[in-house]
């Protein structure tokens, strides 16, 4: 079908000369093939994805905390019951109720996307250490960026006390080009510090 498509499209076999039409018709294969792998390639990623339903997007909306139950009940009002978790997604990034990161993270199945009162908006960065979020707080109104100490270094007393002596040395210390320490903090096994969010940084 793809061929027959590209010798139509290249009008083969009118007056138009041989090289021009074989030009026409790679043109047209290509562009066919480009779409094709397009096709392909956003079944694969939407197949993939833990989550498939609205209703399975919304279970993990509410394990997640980053809204009420009343906001919860609002949207599920207005909820498509044959909608793809997908769809269901984009549609709250539209209209302002997720952010992008925090719909990808939903549409894998990550629910643990807030600590305490803190909601994680998005990710900054990552390293040995853990890793570093922006993060909001509705209570205080406040965007702050959190840094978040793995899992796997809890265990380690060296790295407990090097996040510690980071925290308190941020804290002690105020300058205009050094973040402002807030608060830490312990949730679920997780050490975490929250920081002044600097945008741009």
């Amino acid at each position: 079908m793809g061929i027959e498509r590209a010798l139509v499209d290249a009008n083969w076999g009118s007056s138009t000369d041989v090289d021009t039409q074989c030009l026409m018709v790679v043109r047209s294969c290509s562009r066919i093939l480009v779409t094709k792998l397009v096709h392909h390639s956003t079944r694969q990623r939407f197949s993939s994805m833990a989550v498939q339903t609205a209703g399975e997007f919304f279970a993990q909306l509410a394990e997640s905390g980053l809204i009420t139950s009343d906001q919860l009940t609002e949207l599920k009002r207005n909820d498509g019951s044959e909608e793809a978790a997908i769809d269901c997604a984009r549609r709250l990034i539209r209209d302002g109720v997720l952010t992008k990161w925090q719909a990808q993270q939903l549409l894998k199945g990550n629910t643990r996307l807030r600590f305490d009162s803190y909601r994680l908006t998005d990710k900054l960065g990552e390293g040995g250490m853990g890793a570093v979020y922006k993060a909001h707080q509705p209570e205080s109104e406040r965007t702050v960026a959190i840094k978040v100490l793995s899992e796997t270094r809890v265990a380690d007393a060296a790295s407990m006390r090097r996040f510690q002596r980071e925290a308190e040395a941020m804290a002690s210390v105020h300058h205009p080009n050094i973040a402002t320490a807030y608060d830490t903090g312990f949730d679920s096994n997780t050490h975490f510090l929250v920081m002044e969010y600097v945008d741009g940084r």
